[in-house]
C-alpha cells in the first residue's frame, strides 16, 4: 500500500517538473529576430540623428539623404548583421532579408524599413518558406506601433522610403 501511495503521490507531482523545451526554442527564436531589429534600428537612428544635425533637427537632412539614395545599404548605415544562431540575414536596400528555422518556426521574409517623420516602420514581405508559427513569433517582434497611412494620390505612396511633415513629402529613395 506504501508503494502504491508513493506511485500516486509521483505521478501527480510529475508534470510540476516537466520541461518545456518548446519555449526554450520560442524564446531562442525570438531572441535570435530581436537581435537582428535592434542592431539594423540602431544604426538607422544614429544615421537619421546624423543627417538631421546640419539641418538642426529638422528632418529635411534625413529625407535629402534618402532622396539620393543614401541610407539604402548596410555600408551607408554602417551596419554590420549580428551572429545570430537560427536565422541568415541578408542584405536588400532599405533593409534586409531574415530566413531560417528553428523547432516548429520557419521564417523567410523581406523586411523594408521605412520611416514616416521619425517613426520606423516595417514594410513585410513574406516568402512561401514561412510558416504560421514562424510569421506568428515574426508578427510579435516586427510589430509597428500603428497602421501604416498611405495615400496613392498624395506624395507619400506605399513604396516611399521616407515620408516627413504629416505626409506632405515623399521620397522613394534611388
Amino acid at each position: 500500500m506504501k508503494h502504491l501511495v508513493f506511485f500516486v503521490a509521483l505521478f501527480l507531482t510529475a508534470p510540476l517538473f516537466a520541461y518545456d523545451g518548446d519555449m526554450d526554442t520560442y524564446h531562442e527564436f525570438k531572441e535570435d529576430l530581436s537581435l537582428a531589429r535592434d542592431g539594423y534600428i540602431a544604426c538607422l537612428n544614429m544615421a537619421m540623428e546624423s543627417a538631421n544635425e546640419s539641418t538642426e533637427g529638422s528632418l529635411e537632412g534625413w529625407f535629402s539623404l534618402r532622396d539620393k539614395g543614401g541610407a539604402r545599404s548596410w555600408m551607408q548605415l554602417d551596419f554590420e548583421a549580428p551572429d545570430l544562431k537560427f536565422l541568415k540575414m541578408e542584405e536588400i536596400p532599405y533593409g534586409f532579408k531574415l530566413k531560417g528555422s528553428h523547432g516548429a518556426y520557419k521564417i523567410d521574409v523581406e523586411i523594408r524599413v521605412v520611416t514616416r517623420d521619425t517613426d520606423i516602420f516595417y514594410d513585410v514581405k513574406y516568402n512561401k518558406a514561412s510558416n504560421a508559427a514562424g510569421k506568428e513569433i515574426f508578427g510579435e517582434v516586427f510589430r509597428n506601433d500603428r497602421v501604416v497611412f498611405y495615400d496613392e494620390s498624395s506624395p507619400c505612396k506605399r513604396k516611399s522610403v521616407t515620408c516627413i511633415n504629416e505626409y506632405a513629402r515623399g521620397t522613394m529613395g534611388k
